[in-house]
């Protein structure tokens, strides 16, 4: 707990900038280890189409395209492929300053798999453990599933685990947890459908870190 504290006191005490920080200036400066699809100019590029008003797309270096798919102030999401995107957003911190969140979303066949990064405005990053609790595969079940004898044959079926994650588009600071690999189960999908929780998880943002709402 001292440790997370001690984080957090770090992220706060970043430059006063940090409260006009907007979610452009971070796709400009993100590192290309971070988006190697989009260059520094296609990035702008993106950048120049929102604030003038007017749709674009840039290409990338697969000689694909890229476009916006949202952008705002505080988040933005991007169509890097057919297969990928990304959401980028910023998170306000107690006492001042911003955490800036990346997902990095890939299509494999019909689901959609997610992977979620945290850092600092300067690109430093922060352990994700320090900012969420991701959920584990029993979070995804009904709590009567827990206590169905076949449990445990459903876990053993669902090896291949994937999930989304998106910031809300309605509530700002919340993130949702899909798991969407239920189907991919074959021919046993429906008799376990029952078995997983009909809504999305939803992970809160409190100032510090994303509490699970229940």
């Amino acid at each position: 707990m001292k440790r997370i504290t001690v984080l957090f006191a770090l992220l706060a005490s970043l430059t006063a900038s940090a409260a006009d920080l907007q979610v452009k200036d971070m796709l400009v400066t993100m590192p290309d280890s971070l988006l190697t699809l989009i260059s520094a100019s296609g990035r702008q590029d993106l950048i120049d189409f929102y604030e003038s008003g007017v749709p674009g797309w840039t290409e990338n270096r697969l000689g694909g395209r890229s476009h916006t798919l949202y952008f705002d102030t505080d988040r933005l999401s991007v169509a890097t492929s057919d297969a990928g995107s990304f959401d980028l957003f910023l998170l306000p911190l107690k006492g001042g300053g911003s955490l800036v969140g990346l997902i990095k979303n890939v299509r494999v066949g019909n689901f959609m798999d997610s992977r979620i990064s945290f850092y600092t405005p300067l690109w430093k990053p922060v352990p994700v453990k320090s900012v969420i609790r991701l959920p584990e595969f029993d979070d995804f079940l009904e709590p009567s599933a827990l206590k169905n004898d076949s449990v445990s044959t459903l876990r053993a079926m669902s090896l291949v685990r994937f999930v989304s994650i998106e910031p809300s588009a309605e509530e700002p600071g919340v993130l949702i947890v899909t798991y969407t690999s239920a189907d991919n189960l074959g021919p046993d999908a429906d008799a376990y459908r029952h078995f997983f929780r009909q809504e999305p998880l939803r992970y809160v943002w409190n100032g510090r870190r994303f509490k699970l709402r229940r």
